[in-house]
This record gives structure tokens, C-alpha cells and sequence, in this order.
């Protein structure tokens, strides 16, 4: 893997089994590469690209970001699927700015920076089975829109495939979305925005999903709410 004309220093470590790290990095590690490998197959199931790169003439587009992707993942794409799902994540963007946070700004000599709409896409395939995505069999990554590189990668296709259920759910899309306006629990509270790690001048009453029994989904075969682990 050619990462730089630049002299670069190696240090490979494991991590636990069954994988592999192995890091790149110049002697004043500004610029770093790395990757993740399946240690019983050998295959890259991660990588990360810190390097500085040159800007495009012009940023990538939303369907270039795409191809990019899809260029990049297709000598790794599972051969045990032909039908992928792709969820896209467009590049944050700076919601318009309270009052408060104007002023927040002026007090501390700042202009508002225009958002130019500029930083990364990111990607997550799906494996499809009949037609409908699974969820724990994906690959993700991120594009960086100014230089056009894929700079965060990761697979996520467990060895042990647990059996999919016969696609006969008992409930519609709509009654499932009935179920949770029905049932989902939700809990008031205060609320304290931040903007640039200073809170606001006041505190709202928002209403939040309560998360204490874990998330909230339907079964779709039995039409009840479940609850499933949630991690933070």
C-alpha cells in the first residue's frame, strides 16, 4: 500500500482477536494511515487515511461522493450478496443561529460564518435479503467532499449468520408507526442548549424519548413494542 513519497515509520499491534492493526505515520505524526484486518483471513475489515491532501478544483457532488464510494467498496463487496441498500448522510450543515448565539458571537468579536455547505458524506450499505436491508451486515465509510478521498472505512459482516425469518410480517408500515404513537413512552424535562461549549441564557421544556427500558422497536410479526439494547 503506497501512502506517501515521505518516509513513514510502522508499528503494527494487535487488537482482540480476531483482528489486526497496523498504523503508518510520518516521524512528526501530523499524516496517518491505518487498517484493520480479519486475522483468520486476512481481509481488510477497516482503515482510516489522516493525510493531508490537496483540494479539488471543485467539491464533489452528492453522485460523484456516491460513485466514489461505490468504486471503492466493489473489491470487497461480499460475494454472498448482489443487492445492497445505500443510506446517505449529507455534510452538516449550520442551522441558522438564535439570537442568543449572535450575540454570543458579537461579544466575543466573531462574524457568522457563511456555511458553504462543505465536509463529508457518509455512506452505509446494507446487504439485502428479500429485499429489505440488515442491519448488522453493512459497510460504512466517509468522503471527503474538498479532496474526494474515502477517509473511514469499516466493514461489519459477522461470521455467524443467525436465520431470517420468513417474510410474512402481521402488521403494515402504517399500523407499526400506529403502535409507537400509541405506546412509545416519552418524559418531560429541562433542557439547557449550548452553542461553542457556553449554555444559553435560559432553559426550554422539552419532551424526550424515554430510553430507560432500552429502544423502542415493533416486531413485526407479532405487532407488539420490544424493547432492544441501547447504546449511547
Amino acid at each position: 500500500m503506497e501512502v506517501s513519497s515521505t518516509p513513514f515509520n510502522f508499528r503494527g499491534g494487535k487488537v482482540p482477536d480476531p483482528k489486526t492493526a497496523l498504523t503508518w505515520s510520518d516521524d512528526d505524526g501530523g499524516d496517518e494511515v491505518s487498517i484493520s484486518l480479519d486475522a483468520s483471513t486476512g481481509e481488510v475489515i477497516g482503515a482510516n487515511n489522516w493525510m493531508e491532501t490537496k483540494s479539488l478544483p471543485v467539491p464533489l457532488s452528492k453522485e460523484e461522493a456516491l460513485k466514489k464510494a461505490i468504486s471503492f467498496i466493489e473489491p470487497y463487496a461480499a460475494k454472498s450478496s448482489t443487492e445492497w441498500q445505500v443510506e446517505i448522510f449529507d455534510p452538516y450543515k449550520q442551522p441558522k443561529l438564535a439570537d442568543w448565539m449572535i450575540e454570543l458571537n458579537e461579544g466575543e468579536g466573531e462574524e457568522e460564518e457563511e456555511d458553504t455547505g462543505t465536509g463529508t458524506y457518509t455512506f452505509i450499505f446494507y446487504e439485502l435479503h428479500d429485499g429489505l436491508p440488515v442491519f448488522d451486515r453493512y459497510y460504512w465509510m466517509k468522503v471527503d467532499i474538498e479532496s474526494g478521498q474515502v477517509f473511514s472505512f469499516i466493514v461489519n459482516l459477522p461470521e455467524k449468520e443467525g436465520t431470517l425469518p420468513i417474510l410474512k410480517p402481521s402488521v403494515t408500515e402504517q399500523q407499526a408507526a400506529e403502535i409507537v404513537a400509541k405506546n412509545l413512552p416519552v418524559k418531560l424535562s429541562y433542557f439547557w442548549p449550548t452553542y461553542k461549549g457556553k449554555q444559553a441564557p435560559f432553559l426550554t421544556l422539552v419532551y424526550t424519548v424515554d430510553k430507560s427500558k432500552g429502544w423502542p422497536y415493533v416486531d413485526a410479526v407479532n405487532g407488539t413494542l420490544e424493547w432492544g439494547e441501547y447504546e449511547e
